[in-house]
């Protein structure tokens, strides 16, 4: 038997008599509802009349609605003067605008499931279609319904100013000097305003100079320093070698003797204690080398839901598989799609993501070694998705003349890199500069003011 999908005729009435009554509602219900919230083909209608008027700034009442009706051919489709006379006269109070909006919302996402799952019925039974297609479907219009929470379609001035004044106040008043996830490198920071939400992070260098290293630095300086949760997509990299760096890092015990087991007991009781005050931080690492882009967003988007991710890296670009039954042998093609999906995906969640990406051979020709942007691996899509893109630069990794810091015995062997951020599409370019103590896996920020690039 057939089933008629979930509706209410009073609350749809309700609203749309308040909306030729009252003005003031107008705009909050523009903002959250379309016409296709409205189960009733009239009621579709007659709000479609509402929403154009006022996208023209024109007087919403009985009057100018049944004129635009009228103008339109849809004055006796629903059921003409008298019908617009009958919802005015049907609304109790305006004062229950929200009950009302509510109940045609709710109304409204219980379609949306059942629509959604006649499309997984149809699309299974549908061999052509391919699995992950269906799959990535469903998650990306799940996530939309599990996440809605009325927000704005449109934003007008007025709002926008007003929300920025109180933003700039609560940074003055709680001391927050920055609009984005703090990286825990200062003058990253100060030079970012913090990795923001919705965007795409490039960090590029040639191998072994310490990329995934430094990826690896910031996401435990993210997760440990200010709490945030992170997820760390590891496609070369076992998760295991990553939590020996981990552990390295916080205890300042080479590398190599930890994985070793080569430890003092006193370094042992250090190494326990130490650890423990990062047992609990949320840092989440995935390692199977063989995931495409699909993979990422499918695993991404429940950690969004489960986890309540902030940032996510991704270790590195050109190993993400390509989409399965890609015809295309173009590299660049390729990465261009996994670029943009990236690129999407950061800007569906709201969390910023780092991906990790190789550089050509080409900067190893020239005089001067520091990388350029056209020396991003196979294609110059990454460049334009991006929205920042860094390069980590080791003068010794040409020379090969590591000098130790005599001054210093307690750190060993010292490197210095340079972090060129070459593009920042919202803020300015520079240099940043670290010592990397390869035993300890270890990126420390020098006292520095950041050297503009611009």
């Amino acid at each position: 038997m057939m089933k008629v999908p979930p509706y209410s005729e009073e609350a749809e009435k309700a609203i749309l008599g308040i909306l030729l009554t009252d003005s003031e509602n107008i705009y909050d219900s523009i903002a959250y509802l379309d016409e296709e919230d409205y189960y009733l083909p009239h009621h579709k209608i007659i709000f479609q009349s509402i929403k154009q008027l006022f996208l023209q700034n024109k007087a919403i009442d009985i009057l100018t609605v049944s004129q635009y009706l009228r103008e339109n051919n849809n004055l006796e489709k629903i059921q003409g003067l008298t019908y617009l006379t009958h919802l005015t006269e049907s609304v109790p109070t305006t004062a229950n605008f929200s009950p009302y909006f509510e109940i045609i919302k709710e109304k409204s996402l219980r379609r949306n499931l059942i629509k959604i799952a006649n499309s997984i019925i149809s699309d299974s039974y549908n061999n052509s279609i391919d699995i992950k297609t269906i799959i990535d479907m469903v998650e990306s219009e799940i996530l939309k319904i599990t996440e809605f929470d009325y927000k704005d379609k449109f934003v007008i001035l007025k709002d926008l100013l007003l929300n920025i004044i109180e933003d700039i106040e609560h940074r003055m008043k709680n001391s927050i000097q920055y609009t984005g996830l703090q990286t825990g490198f200062n003058h990253l920071d100060d030079l970012t305003s913090g990795f923001q939400r919705g965007n795409l992070i490039v960090l590029a260098a040639r191998p072994s100079m310490g990329k995934t290293t430094f990826a690896i630095n910031l996401a435990a300086n993210m997760a440990f320093q200010h709490d945030y949760n992170i997820g760390f997509f590891s496609l070369e990299m076992p998760a295991k070698d990553l939590g020996y760096k981990i552990i390295s890092q916080v205890t300042k015990i080479a590398f190599e003797n930890i994985k070793r087991g080569n430890l003092q007991y006193s370094q042992m009781n250090d190494l326990i204690e130490k650890i423990s005050s990062i047992y609990v931080k949320n840092l989440i690492f995935d390692d199977n080398s063989n995931v495409s882009v699909f993979d990422i967003k499918q695993k991404a988007r429940r950690l969004k839901v489960k986890s309540k991710l902030d940032a996510l890296f991704i270790d590195y670009l050109q190993i993400i598989s390509p989409p399965k039954n890609t015809r295309s042998e173009n590299r660049n093609v390729i990465i261009s799609e996994i670029s943009k999906g990236l690129k999407i995906l950061a800007k569906e969640l709201d969390i910023p993501i780092v991906v990790l990406s190789q550089l050509s051979r080409s900067v190893e020709k020239r005089e001067d070694k520091r990388p350029l942007l056209s020396d991003l691996r196979e294609s110059g899509a990454i460049e334009q998705d991006a929205d920042i893109v860094a390069f980590l630069h080791r003068e010794d990794y040409y020379t090969k003349n590591r000098k130790e810091d005599a001054n210093d015995s307690r750190h060993g062997s010292k490197s210095l890199t340079e972090l060129l951020i070459q593009k920042h599409r919202n803020g300015s370019t520079g240099k940043l500069l670290y010592r990397f103590y390869p035993e300890y896996s270890l990126f420390e920020e020098l006292e520095q003011s950041a050297q503009n690039l611009d």
